[in-house]
């Protein structure tokens, strides 16, 4: 079996890249219409746009804000997939936990709520936000340590546990729901939430079904030739 991930651990993954894709959509549908459409029905757009400043400037700064906040939301759901697959899913009671994993991530969330709640109350900073600006920055630390340390608690090599494949496929999956943002973005300049939404999960669905759709049509496999009968090459 070459491949990073199988059996259970497998349909972990694909079940975690696909959970992680469906957030991202939804999120992005929501924080799109949040900064665009609200401010189209509340009239507020009306002050930049009265200004001398190009449309096309303030839908590609407010694409670029969005783009960052599901860029963050995004890389800190897949951190936790990526701390998932090093623990593995635990198939019988005779397999143990991931000392490290289980450690390093548990210290990573409880210091970024400590973080939050102290900006908070001695500053007036967002709870939520504060929170979520530490968390994104302490799981990739956390993923490190975590490759640096076997279960065991013995220093390894980096490479030893890192898997560049699934690496790879969650990181085509942020430029993924990056075009999904998108297209949020460009839907809520005309539609509303809900429509925002149903366009948003449109394109999702034929994302999905575009290779059955084009991507079929992509190869020619015409025949040259047909097999007619098939004998054993003789002893030399």
């Amino acid at each position: 079996d070459t491949a990073e991930v199988s059996g259970d651990n497998k349909v972990m993954l694909d079940i975690g890249l696909s959970t992680i894709f469906v957030a991202g959509m939804l999120l992005a549908a929501f924080t799109a219409t949040a900064v665009i459409s609200k401010e189209i029905e509340a009239k507020t757009v009306l002050t930049v746009v009265s200004k001398p400043v190009p449309r096309v400037s303030v839908i590609v700064g407010k694409f670029l804000g969005v783009a960052a906040a599901i860029s963050l939301a995004t890389v800190c759901m897949v951190v936790f997939l990526l701390m998932c697959v090093r623990h593995e899913v635990m198939s019988t009671v005779a397999d143990k936990l991931d000392g490290p994993v289980l450690t390093f991530t548990v210290t990573a969330v409880l210091l970024s709520v400590l973080v939050g709640s102290i900006c908070n109350f001695l500053y007036g900073w967002s709870f939520p936000q504060t929170t979520f600006l530490v968390l994104t920055p302490a799981l990739l630390i956390a993923y490190i340590a975590v490759l640096l340390i076997s279960k065991s608690w013995d220093f390894q090599p980096l490479t030893k546990d890192f898997k560049p494949q699934v690496t790879l496929a969650c990181g085509a999956m942020l430029f993924a729901v990056l075009v999904l943002t998108s297209v949020a973005v460009a839907a809520s300049t005309r539609l509303g939430q809900v429509m925002t939404i149903a366009a948003c999960a449109g394109v999702f669905l034929f994302g999905l079904l575009a290779n059955h759709l084009i991507g079929r049509h992509a190869f020619r496999n015409d025949p040259i030739a047909t097999i007619a009968t098939v004998s054993a090459a003789s002893p030399s």
